[in-house]
């Protein structure tokens, strides 16, 4: 009689996985309602920030740029960069787009957020008389091009991060190719959209039934073991 050594089979990582997956999509879920409250809550962006419509917000803006606004763009770049590498799994496409997704993604939030707090300040009216305040909205607005590298740069890796990342994943068939025909045009949405307008607000909330689906179809992949 032959004896043939034990060879352990490799545990599926599913029942580990599991729980870490649907506490993600959990997150993403809470993150694009935090996005699209938050979109819907602040003045719409043309290019400047007026002091009028951010000194009627009052106490609330800097706040809710910091723990609403900026978190639930973070969450949600990495919440969809992780599920998308696991649906490209074996794909180093998918893996290098989800790098630049989660990478470029975390840049932005921390850039819109930090280009919101000396408009903050010069709104609040226990920092600065109304007068100076107007003044110093007028001083920043006109040196606000100074972000647009940041701004422009994170917006342009997220871009290519999705694209690659789900062109990667839809080669090794874990999505199907209708998600990326959505994903195509809505960046090319993102980008044609005039800022501020009720398009580029329309494409904003489309924006997020797409993570949704990424995160749903990443989240059914954890589920079934693959």
């Amino acid at each position: 009689m032959v004896l043939h050594a034990h060879r352990p089979q490799p545990r599926s990582m599913t029942p580990a996985m599991r729980p870490a997956a649907i506490t993600l999509f959990v997150l993403l879920v809470l993150a694009q309602v935090g996005v699209a409250v938050f979109s819907l809550w602040e003045p719409a962006f043309d290019g400047k920030i007026h002091y009028a419509e951010t000194v009627d917000l009052g106490g609330s803006y800097w706040p809710m740029n910091v723990l609403l606004g900026g978190p639930s763009y973070a969450v949600t770049f990495v919440a969809a960069a992780v599920f998308l590498a696991v649906l490209g799994a074996g794909s180093r496409l998918a893996l290098v787009g989800s790098v630049v997704l989660g990478v470029g993604g975390v840049v932005f939030a921390l850039v819109i957020t930090a280009e919101v707090l000396p408009f903050a300040w010069a709104a609040d009216p226990d920092v600065v008389d109304p007068a100076t305040g107007r003044e110093v909205f007028t001083a920043f607005n006109d040196e606000l091009d100074a972000f647009v590298p940041y701004v422009v740069g994170s917006m342009a890796a997220i871009a290519v991060g999705v694209l690659l990342a789900v062109i990667g994943a839809t080669l090794v068939g874990g999505l199907p190719r209708w998600i990326l025909a959505v994903a195509i045009v809505l960046l090319v949405a993102t980008f044609a959209a005039p800022m501020g307008s009720a398009a580029a607000t329309g494409v904003g909330l489309l924006e997020r039934v797409m993570w949704l689906l990424i995160g749903w179809f990443g989240l059914q992949r954890v589920l079934r073991g693959a």
